[in-house]
């Protein structure tokens, strides 16, 4: 799980059936959700804890109730459920076993059954609850149901920042209206509870966005390997989660990619194959979201002096993107050796779906760092851009009369282009003391 919220307990029962499990917890449910999803039984002799009775004024702590807790955890899965696009019928239940508080730390412990037909998984929850606590371990519920109705060998492995980012999107959004507080005042003869609700709510994350302009955001590979100190749900982890959950979804076919990726959970050991099985069209590989992880940042944070390259750095990072690093053979059975080609040559010898394909990304990276080079090169960089999409829209329209707003270029015009762009480059490396860049140009 994301964070310590409790103990996860995973039983692989070799017998039996899911029906076993139902039956074993009908005979005491005090309540279910009205999908009949979720089944609450009250362990507490029908009435809450003196401690928890003593701290419902805590706005830190939730006092749990059978009947709020299945109206509860209904909203919670809807939610999580429209967030990712699911709409077919639940498949295994969730038990859940309200206990009495013994002291304000009281563990959480999930277990998920494994039987011949399905899964059955069962939470045990202290009637005084930490919300965020609270809210977590019903997001990861819900997301662990979900994933493991996909065929595999293992119990899914929840991705930490797809938990974390739900919960920080919940909480900002829906935190009032889906965490249930038990009635704290009688009025004629009626238990009362009241709240305010603030209708108009701002982009789910704009929070993020503020935030994550005071304070450094985190890397892919810190989303994916959280540390001990990212618990906080106001942390900059969360944030960073909510926002790589968000720039995950706006991606082609989000939705729909990113519930294949937890149906294929359950067939790996780590989260991070089933992900790039599910968006290989985006990513090869791992280093390749960091990448674009990295520039989503900069063009959602927005172009502030402190981000703005250094020119030399802005020279390195230029020349990142305009000579992609290749692997060439001399003979056939000799090793591969990586060199760096130019566009041009990329232009003149590549098949055109073979240079397509990697001019339209390399035409998307320019407009991603464009916000954080030195100003002195920024003109420079705008017109590769141009460039090149000017030469792919021609490509595209064979010639023939293009509805495109970007002004076509020929072969011959876009070579002539990116070869004036190549000197001018070098004029302004050679004025910084910067050394000449070296590609190999030749035949490949």
């Amino acid at each position: 799980m994301w964070r310590g919220i409790g103990i996860l307990l995973l039983g692989f029962a070799l017998g039996g059936s899911v029906a076993d499990a139902q039956n074993s917890f009908a005979g005491v449910a005090n309540c279910r959700s009205v999908s009949g999803q979720f089944l609450i039984r009250d362990a507490r002799n029908g009435r809450a804890t003196e401690l928890a009775r003593r701290q419902q004024t805590n706005s830190a702590f939730l006092r749990l109730e059978p009947t709020l807790l299945a109206v509860s955890c209904e909203r919670i899965k809807n939610d999580v459920w429209e967030k990712l696009g699911y709409k077919e019928p639940f498949r295994s239940r969730i038990y859940l076993t309200l206990t009495a508080t013994e002291y304000l730390d009281t563990e959480f412990t999930i277990s998920s059954d494994r039987f011949r037909d399905g899964w059955a998984y069962k939470v045990n929850l202290p009637d005084l609850v930490n919300r965020d606590r609270y809210l977590q371990t019903i997001v990861h519920i819900v997301l662990l149901e979900l994933a493991n109705r996909g065929s595999g060998p293992y119990s899914a492995e929840i991705p930490p920042w797809l938990e974390a980012g739900l919960v920080r999107e919940l909480h900002d959004s829906k935190g009032t209206e889906i965490m249930l507080a038990p009635p704290q005042k009688e009025v004629n003869g009626l238990l009362v509870y009241s709240t305010n609700l603030v209708i108009k709510r701002e982009a789910p994350t704009e929070f993020a966005r503020q935030e994550l302009r005071a304070q450094a955001p985190l890397t892919f590979d810190q989303l994916s390997w959280p540390k001990e100190d990212d618990e906080d749900p106001g942390g900059v982890y969360a944030f960073s989660s909510q926002l790589f959950l968000n720039q995950v979804l706006s991606l082609r076919d989000g939705q729909a990619r990113l519930r294949q990726m937890l149906a294929e959970l359950p067939r790996y050991l780590n989260w991070q194959l089933a992900f790039l099985n599910a968006y290989q069209e985006q990513f090869e590989r791992l280093v390749d979201v960091e990448k674009w992880w990295a520039l989503e940042l900069v063009r959602f944070t927005g172009r502030e002096g402190s981000q703005v390259w250094p020119f030399a750095e802005s020279c390195s990072r230029l020349d990142e993107v305009l000579m992609p690093a290749v692997q060439v053979r001399s003979a056939p059975n000799e090793p591969a050796l990586e060199t760096h080609i130019t566009l041009q040559t990329i232009i003149q010898q590549w098949e055109p779906h073979q240079q397509a394909k990697v001019l339209q990304e390399k035409a998307r990276e320019l407009e991603l760092i464009k916000p954080r080079v030195h100003p002195d090169l920024a003109s420079c960089v705008e017109r590769y851009t141009q460039t090149l999409n000017g030469y792919l829209a021609g490509q595209q329209s064979g010639g023939k009369k293009s509805k495109h707003k970007t002004p076509e270029l020929t072969r011959d015009a876009a070579l002539k282009a990116l070869e004036g762009l190549d000197i001018e480059r070098e004029v302004f490396r050679s004025r910084a003391g910067l050394a000449n860049t070296k590609v190999d140009s030749g035949n490949l």
